[in-house]
């Protein structure tokens, strides 16, 4: 080489090299795809539910149709299809048997047709009772010897079991997988088509307790299951869901929401048996054929009931910076969101293919409402955003101005000012009612004659029961009994300076009237019309007059 010439890059030097590496590692790139893009998975599932758990147990509500839920979300979420998911509910172990048996030789049938590179996945669940190792099913019991028995001779590549019962974690504590305590880490980078073994999952320990909420409609565990196929557990908003995200979700929030109870907190517990390398994919976002859009700036807690509002579909809860997605089939649903102020709801209907977005408008949560614009010809996509309607349930305080007519003397008017508490009923299932509490002080006074003048001084405390007849954007009605007991002063004037006081109790019964209007997300108008029987001690005899009132106030509700 001539001094003073430049020396070429290495790249150069050896660019045949390079290039030929390049190459190599875009074939074993692309036959790695191609091996994972041509096998396919055919998902089959066994869904267990049985709230019979023999003479010795109390009967469950919801086991049976937590295996339901289960069978919608797997229809809906993992493209798995209805002839290959069998739900049992309320069979006996003779019965369990004969469909294990079916399974087997649905098995058999897809590894026969479509040969050894077809992956078949297998996903056995179970929600009722279960003591010492057996599964309660009425008066019959199947061992979790036996079960995993099925699952190592059914024939499939994944085996999932999934069982949410008391002292469940013992299926975890059988001999022949590896245990791990926290969490399990499964590589993200390599694509393979070759992921076999098994894995189990228990909602407890060995010797814990699983809860059933009846405001969660269902077992603790099982509902955030759901919840998290559905799109809760997607952490990296990836749009899949695997099997470390939801057993992650289903285990934080099942913890969180038991840690306080009673029976003691619920932990799941996780076993593993695989081979090979990727992510083990639940559920597809991209699945279902509607879905509810979160925004990042929308927060709370979100549930997703039936039209009916007998079945809690799903559960989000939500904070600001990601933005979040429910998967769903087209139907109609009740959209609740609580938070600190409250709780919202609104009556949603999901089209095939619609994505409904959600966002924050000023302190409240709107949905996107698709219509049309008179007038325009854009193309564009026409509609408005429409607020949750009113606040259902929430505490409230206000104070009040009360006018009444009683019989206490000849028709007397009385008038006063007071308090108003209203605490809602929801937390104990009773969602449209609510108990009220009212503090007053009432004066009053007439003239018995053209000698005798009479004044009445009441410091009654109300306690109501209201149910809401309807509720809208704008306010609420309800419609309730009322009690109420307070002490009476009552004076009776005689010229010249002749009084004499009689002090006694006051006890009064009827009916209340209640119409609340919404000034804005927090403040509102309230009118109370109520009416009953006063029984009181009037000159030492106790009589029973009738009285009528209304009440006109406002206040501030969280």
């Amino acid at each position: 080489m001539r001094k003073g010439a430049l020396r070429k890059p290495w790249c150069c030097r050896y660019n045949h090299l390079f290039v030929l590496s390049v190459c190599l590692f875009v074939l074993l790139w692309a036959g790695d795809v191609w091996a994972a893009a041509s096998v396919r998975t055919t998902s089959l599932a066994l869904l267990i539910g049985n709230n019979d758990g023999g003479r010795r147990t109390k009967a469950l509500q919801f086991a049976e149709s937590d295996a339901r839920k289960m069978k919608h979300v797997l229809l809906e979420a993992s493209g798995a299809r209805k002839r290959n998911i069998w739900l049992a509910r309320g069979v006996s172990d003779i019965a369990l048997r004969r469909i294990m048996k079916k399974i087997k030789t649905r098995i058999q049938r897809i590894r026969k047709k479509r040969g050894t590179q077809h992956n078949i996945m297998l996903l056995v669940y179970y929600s009722g009772h279960a003591r010492k190792g057996q599964l309660l099913l009425g008066r019959s019991t199947f061992s979790f010897r036996e079960l995993r028995s099925f699952l190592r001779a059914s024939g499939a590549d994944v085996r999932l079991a999934i069982i949410d019962a008391c002292e469940s974690g013992r299926l975890t504590t059988l001999k022949g997988l590896r245990h791990r305590n926290k969490t399990f880490p499964i590589p993200m980078l390599h694509i393979s088509p070759t992921i076999k073994g098994e894995v189990l999952i228990s909602a407890t320990g060995a010797k814990e307790s699983a809860h059933e909420d009846p405001e969660l409609r269902g077992g603790v565990f099982t509902h955030y299951l759901v919840s998290g196929l559905r799109g809760a557990a997607d952490r990296n908003g990836d749009g899949y869901v695997t099997l470390e995200e939801i057993y992650r979700y289903a285990y934080l929030r099942s913890l969180e929401r038991t840690i306080l109870s009673v029976h003691g907190p619920q932990r799941a517990h996780f076993r593993k048996s695989l081979s090979g390398y990727g992510r083990l994919v639940l559920t597809s976002l991209s699945r279902p054929r509607s879905w509810l859009l979160l925004r990042a700036g929308v927060a709370g807690d979100f549930f997703v009931w039936d039209r009916a509002k007998s079945v809690l579909l799903a559960e989000l809860n939500k904070s600001k910076g990601r933005a979040g997605v429910i998967a769903l089939s087209p139907g109609r649903y009740v959209l609740q969101w609580r938070r600190k102020g409250g709780i919202f709801s609104s009556k949603i209907s999901l089209r095939r293919g619609q994505k409904l977005r959600l966002r924050m408008i000023g302190r409240r949560v709107a949905y996107w409402k698709k219509g049309t614009i008179r007038g325009t010809t854009s193309s564009s996509e026409a509609g408005l955003w429409v607020p949750f309607e009113g606040q259902q349930e929430g505490f409230s305080f206000g104070v009040h101005y009360r006018l009444g007519v009683g019989q206490l003397s000849q028709g007397m008017l009385t008038q006063g000012v007071g308090l108003t508490f209203r605490f809602p009923l929801e937390s104990i299932g009773w969602d449209a009612m609510h108990v009220g509490i009212r503090l007053a002080y009432q004066y009053g006074t007439s003239q018995l004659s053209s000698t005798f003048g009479y004044t009445a001084h009441i410091l009654p405390v109300d306690v109501s029961l209201g149910w809401r007849l309807w509720h809208g954007r704008w306010g609420e009605l309800s419609l309730g009994p009322r009690l109420r007991f307070a002490p009476l002063l009552q004076s009776l004037e005689q010229p010249p300076n002749k009084d004499e006081q009689i002090l006694s109790m006051m006890y009064e019964a009827g009916g209340m009237l209640q119409w609340q209007l919404h000034l804005t997300s927090t403040w509102f108008v309230r009118l109370d019309i109520d009416g009953g029987v006063r029984l009181f001690d009037l000159g030492g005899d106790w009589v029973a007059r009738g009285v009528a009132s209304f009440s006109l106030g406002g206040g501030w509700r969280w």
